[in-house]
C-alpha cells in the first residue's frame, strides 16, 4: 500500500533528557558486558577446573599414592584429551605399566632364588649327611687298618720270636747231632 503524509511534527528534546537517556543506555549496556563478562569468568573457572585442575589434582594424587609406598601399580590413569596433561598421563601410565613388569619379573626372579636357594640347602645337608657317613666309614676303616697293623706287628714279633726258637733248636739240634756223632764215634772205640 501507499504511505501518505498526513502530517509533519517535530520532536524538540533537550540535551538534558538525551543524556540522562543516554546514560542509562550506557550504564544498562556497561553493566550487562559486566554480567556477560563475570559469567564467562565463571565458566571458564569452571571448565578450567574440570578440565585441567581436576585431572591435575588425579595425577597429582597417583604420584603421592606412589611416592608413599601405597601405590597400586594396577591403577592406570585415564588419558582424556590429546593435551599436554593427557601426555602426562600417558607417559605416567607407561612407566606404571613398566615399573609393574620390572617388579613383577623380580618377584619372579626372587621365587625362583628362593626355590633354587631351597634346593641347593637340601642338597647341602643331603652332602653333610653323606659326608658324615663317609667320615664314619673312613674313621671305621682306619679303625680297621689300624688292628691289622697292630695284628700285623704282633704276628711279625711272634715269627720273629718263633725264628728265634727256630734257630735255637737248629742249633741246639746240630749240638746235639755233633754230641751224638761223638756218643758214637765214643761207642765205636769202646766197642774196639
Amino acid at each position: 500500500k501507499e504511505t501518505k503524509v498526513v502530517a509533519k511534527a517535530e520532536v524538540y528534546i533537550s540535551d538534558k533528557v538525551i543524556n540522562q537517556k543516554l546514560s542509562k543506555v550506557i550504564l544498562r549496556s556497561i553493566l550487562t558486558n559486566i554480567l556477560i563478562i563475570l559469567i564467562l569468568v565463571v565458566l571458564i573457572f569452571i571448565l578450567t577446573k574440570k578440565m585441567v585442575i581436576e585431572r591435575i589434582k588425579k595425577l597429582d594424587d597417583a604420584i603421592n599414592d606412589l611416592a608413599q609406598g601405597d601405590g597400586d601399580l594396577t591403577v592406570r590413569l585415564e588419558v582424556g584429551a590429546e593435551d599436554e596433561i593427557g601426555a602426562v598421563a600417558e607417559g605416567f601410565n607407561l612407566f606404571i605399566e613398566k615399573l609393574h613388569g620390572l617388579i613383577s619379573d623380580t618377584a619372579t626372579y626372587a621365587k625362583s632364588l628362593n626355590d633354587m636357594s631351597e634346593e641347593l640347602l637340601s642338597n647341602s645337608q643331603l652332602i653333610n649327611e653323606e659326608t658324615d657317613v663317609v667320615n664314619d666309614k673312613v674313621q671305621t676303616t682306619k679303625n680297621a687298618i689300624t688292628d691289622v697293623h697292630r695284628s700285623i706287628e704282633v704276628v711279625v714279633s711272634e715269627a720273629e720270636k718263633a725264628t728265634n726258637m727256630s734257630n735255637e733248636v737248629a742249633t741246639n739240634s746240630d749240638q746235639m747231632s755233633a754230641n751224638m756223632n761223638m756218643i758214637a764215634a765214643a761207642a765205636e772205640q769202646t766197642s774196639v
